[in-house]
């Protein structure tokens, strides 16, 4: 029995030793893996091929039309497009050229490139905040000479080179030198891949114009006709005369001469970026004279006589002006450098109070009395009643004074609206308090013929409705309230029928 078990065990393990080896032979050919490379798009899986780099040799041979367009060496997959080693023990790759054809389909293929972007800053008005903006370019040197274009239509190409090259002249008497240039937004240049269905910039000159523009749209144009001048083009097509001069930067004056049949530009700018420039001058200004009544008693209502002519002085200010887009921004005159060129002499008048009617004295009215200038002199107007942005600016600006400086009532009148409780904003065009104009004095002419606006002032304002003001009286402050992008006054006259007088046409030779 003991050797009958043996003779079993012995065939048994025969029998199974056999199982074991032919097993081991099969499974030994099925374990070893193949190594294949798993395609996604997008996190989800395209399919499998044998070799990584043909399918990325396929992408850059097929393209040949995007290499043309474009002028590059080498093109790329798709964004989303990952690639990774894996192994199977199942033949599931298929040919590159399928997966080729199946990715092309789905998504653009992409070339090396640059991504621009545009940070705009927060403001305190979160419904004036700006997304930010995305520019793809091909070369960072487009964009690099972009900018210095868009630079040189804001401040000019020889006062830029001149600053670039610290070779600006020392001023003696007047003159100004750029102290700094910036870009008000964040501005930032990441290289990048960038699929070829997106906007791609290819030259220096269309970067240039989109930062300009907002757009690559063509402008309009203007063919010029015998007797146009620069300033009414300008005028006549809702355009400043700045702003003519930056569409238009063969001219560098607004004095130069038009010849007829020549075409301009007229396309209103809308820039994307705002070039800011901080400046030093130093100029001479008018010292506007006053005028000075001394009341006679003996002389009858309505009549007057001049005792002293009055001129005007001319005073040295020494200024910094922080210009944004080529529009004065800010300027504060350091007044404790100021000089006397010539000193201002005020005009005198002596004027008749007596009643030829026996009933007492009667007291002379706007109508009779010569404007007041209504701020500190000496000052700057650095805005006039003309197109502007788009719009039509329908006042002075007055700048130089300071903030906190004293405005005076041009003319004896009654005021007519307040608007007080407006803050200054911190941070550009964020707050639309009392309309836009901020704290603000209406008054209306003794003769009821004009209203007067004293806009932008301080929260300190020094009239109410209803109260009578004379020629001269301090009603308010200079400020920064409402939409105003920096100290100074906005000086507006409406007539009778509500329609915009230009004070420098109408009541001063400015």
């Amino acid at each position: 029995m003991r050797i009958k078990n043996n003779i079993l065990g012995f065939f048994l393990s025969i029998i199974i030793g056999i199982f074991v080896f032919f097993v081991g032979i099969n499974a030994k050919g099925e374990g070893t893996p193949n190594l294949v490379y798993r395609v996604y798009l997008n996190g989800e899986t395209v399919g499998y091929i044998n070799s990584d780099k043909e399918l990325l040799d396929l992408i850059d041979l097929k393209q040949k039309q995007i290499k043309e367009k474009y002028h590059v060496d080498k093109v790329y997959p798709p964004r989303g497009l990952e690639i990774k080693e894996t192994y199977t023990y199942n033949d599931v790759a298929i040919s590159s050229e399928e997966i080729y054809e199946i990715i092309e389909d789905k998504q653009p293929f992409t070339i090396n490139g640059y991504t621009i972007v545009i940070d705009y800053p927060d403001s305190e008005d979160e419904s004036q905040n700006k997304e930010n903006i995305y520019i793809n370019v091909l070369k960072k040197e487009d964009f690099e000479e972009a900018f210095k274009d868009v630079i040189r239509a804001f401040v000019g190409s020889k006062e830029f080179e001149l600053y670039t090259t610290d070779s600006q002249p020392k001023i003696i008497d007047v003159g100004s030198n750029i102290e700094t240039i910036y870009w008000e937004e964040k501005v930032t240049i990441k290289e990048n891949l960038i699929s070829v269905d997106s906007e791609i910039f290819t030259s220096a000159n269309d970067i240039s114009k989109y930062l300009l523009f907002g757009t690559l749209d063509k402008q309009d144009t203007y063919e010029i006709k015998q007797g146009d001048d620069i300033k009414t083009v300008a005028h006549n097509n809702n355009l400043s005369v700045e702003e003519f001069l930056i569409v238009n930067p063969q001219f560098t004056s607004e004095n130069i001469i038009l010849n007829p049949g020549q075409i301009v530009n007229i396309g209103l700018i809308k820039p994307l970026v705002t070039v800011v420039a901080e400046m030093h001058v130093v100029e001479d200004l008018v010292y506007r004279f006053k005028t000075e009544y001394i009341e006679d008693e003996t002389a009858y209502y309505g009549t007057q006589k001049v005792i002293q002519e009055g001129a005007d002085g001319i005073t040295r200010v020494t200024e910094k002006v922080l210009y944004k887009n080529g529009e004065i921004n800010n300027l504060v005159i350091n007044h404790a450098l100021s000089v006397e060129i010539k000193p201002v002499i005020n005009k005198i008048i002596s004027r008749g109070i007596r009643s030829n009617s026996g009933y007492g004295f009667e007291y002379y009215t706007s109508a009779d009395s010569a404007w007041m200038w209504p701020t500190v002199n000496p000052c700057i107007i650095t805005s006039y009643v003309s197109p502007r942005w788009g719009g039509y600016h329908k006042g002075l600006d007055i700048s130089g004074a300071g903030s906190g400086s004293p405005i005076y009532s041009a003319t004896d009148g009654v005021v007519i609206d307040v608007t007080t409780g407006c803050a200054s904003p911190s941070s550009g065009l964020s707050d639309n308090c009392g309309g836009g104009y901020g704290n603000k004095v209406t008054v209306q002419t003794s003769d009821g013929l004009y209203a007067i606006i004293y806009a932008h002032l301080t929260r300190d304002v020094k009239a109410k409705v209803g109260d009578r003001v004379n020629r001269g009286q301090i009603i308010g402050y200079m400020g920064s309230s409402g939409k105003s992008t920096g100290t100074h006054l906005h000086f507006e006259i409406r007539n009778t029928l509500g329609s915009i007088v230009d004070p420098c046409k109408k009541f001063y030779n400015c």
